[in-house]
């Protein structure tokens, strides 16, 4: 995966959403045709919308407890051509 992507997409969360369960959610593009996708967030960081390019460890979003959500935390997901794939290989320790 790619240190840089594009907002691919950004939900606030509607009472009347499909997406309602997500709560406040961001999609990410990365140039390498992978999606992440970061979900139930507190809100997200000032200046993000659609098309805006963002870098490795830029801070895009906050954790918190939106959505079906029963505590704080994160949902993080990461897919690439379509499917969800394990995103530990993504990870790397500091």
């Amino acid at each position: 995966m790619s240190p840089s992507g594009t907002c691919s997409g950004l939900h606030c969360r509607k009472p009347d959403s499909a997406d309602e369960r997500a709560g406040t959610f961001l999609k990410l593009l990365h140039p390498d045709r992978c999606l992440t996708k970061s979900f139930h967030l507190y809100g997200l960081a000032p200046g993000l919308w659609p098309g805006v390019k963002v870098r490795m460890g830029q801070i895009v979003g906050y954790s918190g407890n939106t959505g079906a959500s029963s505590g704080p935390h994160l949902h993080w997901e990461v897919w690439k051509d379509g499917s969800p794939v394990d995103p530990t290989e993504f990870l790397t320790a500091p």
